[in-house]
C-alpha cells in the first residue's frame, strides 16, 4: 500500500473553480436526429430495478453499512471522513489497493479490496453519505493524459478525488494524490455526472475486448447520463468506429466539437474517421482544426515553453509562457517558469513578480516555502548583478582615464 502520510491534501481558504458545460445540446441538424434523441433517452430505458441504475450501483450492502456506522461515529464530520478515508486504505484497517483498471462500483470495490481513483471515490462518497457528510466529485483534467488521449483517439477518465469544503478550509481525498495538483483545471460535479463517467470506463473496457453489445450499453448510457460531457460522445463515437457504423461514429465527434469547439481530441478524431473513409479534403479541414485546438491548450503552451528554454529560446519562451498563463493563469507552475524564462532574460524584477504570483496562489505549505526561498535567491543574485554592473562601468571610466597615458607609454 502507497503511504499514507501523502494521501491527503490540506489546503486553507482554497477557491476552486466548478461547474461544467451549460451547452443545451448540439444543433439539430445531424441527419439522424431519431437516433441522437434515442441516446439522450437511453437512461429512461431501464428499469428501476435495473442494477446500471445510479442509484442501484452508487449502493452498498447493509452489513457494509452497518460497519461504517460503528466504527466512525465521532461528532466532527471532518475527523470523521479523514479517518474513513485513511481507514479504507491503512494495512492495519480495510487495506484497498489501488490498480488503475479496477473500475467498480462501491460494493464490488468494498468487496474486492481495490479500486482506481474513480471508483475509490464513488466509494468515499457513499459512505461518507452515510454518515451525514456531504463529500463532493471533484474532476480533475491530468496533462499528462492528455497526449495518451490523442493516441489511443478515446478519453480514459482524468482524474477524479473527493472535496470536502468549509468556509474555513477545504480538504481532498485522493488516493493518487501524487497526480494531484491544485493548478490543474478542475470542477465539481455530480453524482450522476461522476456515475457516467464510470459507466464510459466500463464501457472502454468492454470496446477493448470487442464486446459489441455491453460496450454500446454503457457508453450510450454514460451519454445519457451526462450529454453535456464531450468526452462520453468522443469515447461512444470511437465505438461506432469500430464496429464501422461510420456515419454514428461521425455524429457522434461531431456532436463532441459543437459542445466544446477546443476540443482537440474530437476534431482529431474526425480527421482520421474522414482519412479511413478516403474524404481527404474533409481530414485535411479537421486537421487543421485538431491542430488549433491543441494551440489553445494551455500545458501544450507550458511544455512549448519548456522546450524553447531548454534550447536557449529565451524571447519565444517568453511569448509562449504568456500565451499558456492567458489561456490558465491558475497554475503556480506556469509563473515558476516564467520567472525561469525572465532570469535568464536578465529581468529580475520581473522575475519576482511571477514568483510572488506562484506563492500566493500556491495551496501547498511546502510548494509556497519553496517559492519563497526562490525569491530571495532571485532578489541575491539581481543585487549581485547590480554590483557587477556598476563595478563594469568604473573600470570602463578608470580605463577612459589612463587611455592617454597608455598611448604615451606605447
Amino acid at each position: 500500500m502507497r503511504n499514507t502520510s501523502s494521501f491527503f491534501s490540506i489546503t486553507c481558504l482554497i477557491l476552486i473553480t466548478s461547474g461544467c458545460s451549460t451547452t443545451s445540446g448540439p444543433i439539430t441538424s445531424w441527419s439522424d436526429q431519431d437516433w441522437y434523441d434515442e441516446t439522450l433517452a437511453y437512461k429512461e430505458t431501464l428499469p428501476p430495478s435495473h442494477p446500471d441504475q445510479i442509484e442501484n450501483m452508487f449502493s452498498v450492502s447493509d452489513e457494509t453499512r452497518k460497519l461504517i456506522q460503528r466504527k466512525f461515529t465521532s461528532k466532527d464530520k471532518h475527523k470523521r471522513a479523514r479517518r474513513l478515508a485513511q481507514w479504507l486504505i491503512e494495512s492495519s484497517g480495510h487495506d484497498m489497493e489501488y490498480k488503475i483498471e479496477a473500475n467498480l462500483t462501491p460494493d464490488e470495490a468494498f468487496k474486492k479490496r481495490q479500486g482506481n481513483c474513480l471508483s475509490f471515490t464513488i466509494l468515499l462518497i457513499t459512505l461518507a453519505n452515510d454518515l451525514g457528510i456531504e463529500l463532493k466529485y471533484n474532476d480533475v483534467d491530468l496533462p499528462s493524459m492528455w497526449s495518451l488521449d490523442e493516441q489511443a483517439g478515446l478519453v480514459f477518465y482524468r482524474h477524479i478525488n473527493a472535496i470536502y469544503r468549509t468556509a474555513t478550509h477545504t480538504q481532498i481525498f485522493d488516493l493518487a494524490i501524487e497526480d494531484y495538483d491544485a493548478g490543474f483545471p478542475q470542477r465539481t460535479i455530480s453524482q450522476q455526472a461522476a456515475g457516467a463517467l464510470l459507466h464510459s470506463n466500463l464501457g472502454v473496457d468492454q470496446l477493448r475486448k470487442d464486446n459489441q453489445e455491453l460496450a454500446y450499453h454503457h457508453l450510450k448510457l454514460a451519454a445519457s447520463l451526462d450529454p453535456s460531457n464531450p468526452d462520453l460522445w468522443i469515447n461512444l463515437g470511437a465505438a461506432y468506429k469500430r464496429f464501422e457504423q461510420f456515419d454514428l461514429a461521425e455524429h457522434s465527434f461531431k456532436i463532441a466539437l459543437e459542445l466544446d469547439d477546443k476540443q482537440s481530441l474530437a476534431a482529431s478524431n474526425l480527421e482520421r474517421l474522414y482519412r479511413q473513409l478516403n474524404q481527404n479534403a474533409l481530414a485535411d479541414r479537421f486537421g487543421k482544426i485538431a491542430h488549433r485546438a491543441r494551440q489553445k491548450n494551455p500545458y501544450v503552451q507550458y511544455k512549448l515553453a519548456q522546450e524553447q528554454l531548454d534550447r536557449k529560446k529565451f524571447r519565444p519562451a517568453k511569448r509562449t509562457i504568456k500565451r499558456a498563463i492567458k489561456l490558465h493563469s491558475e497554475d503556480p507552475k506556469f509563473f515558476e517558469l516564467s520567472s525561469v524564462i525572465h532570469q535568464h532574460l536578465g529581468q529580475y524584477k520581473e522575475a519576482i513578480l511571477d514568483l510572488e504570483k506562484a506563492f500566493n496562489m500556491s495551496k501547498d505549505v511546502d510548494e509556497r516555502g519553496r517559492y519563497f526561498d526562490k525569491v530571495r535567491l532571485v532578489a541575491k543574485r539581481a543585487e549581485e548583478e547590480a554590483i557587477n554592473r556598476k563595478n563594469r562601468r568604473a573600470l570602463s571610466n578608470t580605463d577612459l582615464q589612463l587611455s592617454p597615458y597608455r598611448q604615451l607609454n606605447n
